[in-house]
């Protein structure tokens, strides 16, 4: 009986134990699907690996979603590794921001695709030894966007080894190259092109950092 509800007549009983048996597979349920939910995660391991394995972040849930192309997660790759790595990306991983942080050696992310989540960044950030960072996995933007050296460290280098399209059909998406630091060697050496339709890509510049643009850029915003 419950020590709220006194002198329960039986048959009242039985249906509140009914409703009690019931409810911890209720709530287990609730819990495997919010725990099931990406959120923003760093890389926890120093070894290369896929993108998609949960094990592989901290919290253990890979960040960003595998459908649709609007995502809130941040995935951060750290200090945690003592050597290069490739993290490989899977089909349509779509995420909002990525930050190699404070990291001493270079992170490659290769393989599948990335859609890129509007108004997020993907940059160098913190202190870390020289090295270059880079993404060869192609680039889709979801809308405007910005890649960004932050770090303090004027040798960490950013490369963009891959295309970048707008995954738009209208209108002009933005590409921003923003950031702090100085390096002269940030670069995008794969295609810029519209998206589809009507759509243009257009690129600005600020701050400190240097940009080199490589590609036969079919881009015309």
């Amino acid at each position: 009986m419950h020590p709220s509800i006194p002198n329960l007549p039986a048959s009242v009983g039985r249906r509140f134990g009914l409703c009690t048996a019931l409810l911890p597979a209720s709530l287990f349920a609730f819990v495997f699907a919010t725990s099931a939910r990406a959120a923003d995660a760093t890389w926890n391991v120093n070894a290369a690996g896929s993108w998609a394995t949960d094990a592989s972040w901290n919290p253990a849930a890979a960040p960003g979603s595998t459908s649709g192309t609007t995502n809130t997660d941040t995935a951060t790759f750290g200090t945690i590794i003592s050597a290069a790595r490739i993290v490989t990306v899977d089909t349509d991983r779509n995420i909002f921001g990525i930050n190699f942080a404070g990291n001493s050696s270079a992170y490659t992310l290769s393989g599948g695709n990335l859609l890129l989540t509007a108004g997020g960044t993907l940059q160098t950030n913190g202190g870390g030894s020289t090295h270059t960072d880079i993404v060869s996995a192609p680039i889709t933007l979801e809308g405007d966007y910005t890649f960004a050296t932050n770090s303090t460290t004027a040798g960490r280098i950013l490369s963009i080894a891959t295309t970048v399209t707008s995954g738009l059909t209208t209108g002009t998406t933005t590409l921003a190259l923003d950031g702090t630091g100085t390096s002269a060697n940030n670069a995008i050496t794969g295609i810029i092109s519209n998206g589809t339709g009507s759509n243009k890509v257009a690129i600005t510049k600020s701050g400190a950092g240097f940009w080199t643009l490589s590609g036969a850029n079919t881009f015309a915003g």
